[in-house]
């Protein structure tokens, strides 16, 4: 998850928008016809395509618990080597869970396509969105907790600023110093909740600090570390998370998501990375 947590920006941490700006129908349409394509590349059909197909139909009619289980039951079925369908249903959920308000499990979506098909531009760029609207939200406990689930077992991409095993999430903080806003403080907490929780318990997590592209950057190196360190102390202290569970570390603006100083690029980049430790 990405985070304001780590970033000295000029500016502050101020979001490039409230919405989402969705991806552009010519590529809903392009992936439409991919998957048409890749029907007939497959021949008969199989269970996966009227998962597919199921998961399509109730993503139109704004269903988007069902549009996910079936985009699930669908990824379960299909073969690892169709590296192009899989990227195409994770695109495909990553919209349904963008639909019901799920942002960072939305984020890992898009990842998880991303992971199958690097190159595509259209992909990053509805990630790039997705991370951006996230900026002013607080991510609920079970939408951290079903996230950082997913994220564990990868491998971290080499030369990659985030992939599946990462998870983005933003935790605001006063402009130029290492006091969260409140939302910083409500996403913390959500953090904390979701850290107790059963299917996290006991798990090991590494938080790492980045910032947007503004300032100097041996202050946004310290900044992103003081900022992550806040993150942990308030977990320990106000939340009785084992500090034995927690490791932090800060990488200021080395690794930006999304490179320039747009207003979506700083919201994007500013971020708390959280990765599941082996």
């Amino acid at each position: 998850m990405h985070a304001c947590a780590t970033n000295r920006d000029s500016t502050g941490c101020s979001s490039g928008g409230t919405g989402i700006r969705r991806v552009s129908g010519f590529f809903i349409k392009l992936l439409a016809v991919s998957f048409l394509a890749l029907n007939v590349v497959s021949g008969q059909n199989s269970s996966w395509q009227d998962q597919v197909r199921a998961g399509r139909a109730a993503l139109d009619e704004k269903s988007y618990d069902q549009a996910v289980a079936a985009f699930d039951r669908a990824l379960s079925e299909v073969p690892a080597s169709q590296v192009q369908v899989l990227s195409l249903v994770q695109f495909y959920k990553a919209r349904s869970l963008e639909g019901r308000g799920d942002l960072l499990q939305a984020q890992q979506a898009v990842k998880m396509a991303l992971y199958y098909q690097p190159d595509d531009q259209k992909l990053m760029e509805y990630l790039q969105q997705i991370e951006a609207a996230s900026a002013n939200r607080v991510a609920s406990e079970g939408d951290i907790t079903r996230s950082l689930a997913s994220a564990r077992g990868f491998i971290h991409p080499p030369g990659g600023a985030s992939g599946p095993d990462l998870v983005d999430l933003h935790i605001n903080f006063k402009s130029n110093q290492d006091r969260p806003e409140d939302q910083g403080i409500m996403q913390i907490a959500k953090l904390a909740e979701a850290l107790k929780s059963p299917a996290l318990a006991g798990v090991r997590v590494r938080l790492t600090g980045h910032t947007d592209l503004l300032g100097d950057p041996g202050y946004n190196q310290d900044l992103s570390l003081r900022r992550a360190r806040t993150v942990v102390t308030s977990l320990v202290s106000d939340y009785g998370i084992d500090p034995k569970r927690l490791d932090f570390e800060g990488r200021g603006m080395r690794e930006p998501l999304v490179n320039g100083t747009s207003p979506l690029a700083n919201a994007a980049n500013r971020r708390v990375a959280i990765q599941v430790l082996r």
